[in-house]
C-alpha cells in the first residue's frame, strides 16, 4: 500500500505530459490576426505585410478602417469583402499546404502581402502559381442616386440604363 501513492504521483506525471502532446500537423492552430487599415491608394496597408506560419495554422483578417479582401493570387483565398463599419469584420483560412502566397486588396491597388507557410517536415516553400482568372466583382451599397432611393452597383461592371 506504500507504494500506491508514488504509482499514483508517477501516472500523474505522464498524464500530464500526454496532455500537453496533441497529433496534426506542426504548428497546428491559431496563427496571426493582420489588420487592414486605410480607405485609398496610397495610404491603405496591411499591418504584417510579411507572415510566416506553419502547415495548419490559421491566419484572420480583421478591417480595422476601409473596406478590404484578403484575396490570393494563385486562387487559394478570396475574403471576398471584409469592412470595418458593417459585418463581416474579419475573414480566417487555415493553410494545409506549404507555400509562399501572395494576395492583394480588390479594393485598394497596391495594397498588397503575402504569407508564407513553412511544413518542418518537408522541403522550403514555394511561391502559389498566379491565375490568369478574374475576380468576381464585389457588391457596394451606394448613397442616395438623383431620384433620391437607394442605388447599388458592382464595382467593375458597367451600369446599364443610366
Amino acid at each position: 500500500m506504500r507504494a500506491f501513492p508514488r504509482i499514483l504521483a508517477a501516472t500523474s506525471v505522464v498524464a500530464i505530459a500526454l496532455v500537453g502532446a496533441h497529433s496534426g500537423p506542426a504548428g497546428a492552430g491559431p496563427g496571426p490576426t493582420v489588420y487592414a487599415n486605410g480607405n485609398r491608394q496610397g495610404s491603405s496597408s496591411y499591418s504584417q505585410a510579411n507572415v510566416t506560419i506553419n502547415v495548419g495554422d490559421t491566419v484572420t483578417w480583421t478591417a480595422q478602417s476601409g473596406d478590404h479582401t484578403a484575396t490570393s493570387y494563385g486562387g487559394t483565398f478570396d475574403s471576398d469583402a471584409i469592412a470595418a463599419d458593417s459585418e463581416p469584420h474579419s475573414y480566417s483560412f487555415q493553410f494545409t499546404k506549404a507555400g509562399i502566397y501572395r494576395y492583394y486588396c480588390r479594393e485598394i491597388p497596391g495594397m498588397v502581402a503575402q504569407v508564407t507557410v513553412n511544413d518542418p517536415a518537408g522541403p522550403p516553400p514555394t511561391y502559389e502559381p498566379s491565375t490568369t482568372t478574374t475576380t468576381r466583382p464585389l457588391y457596394h451599397k451606394q448613397a442616395a442616386g438623383p431620384a433620391g432611393g437607394l442605388r447599388a452597383e458592382l464595382r467593375g461592371v458597367p451600369r446599364v440604363g443610366g
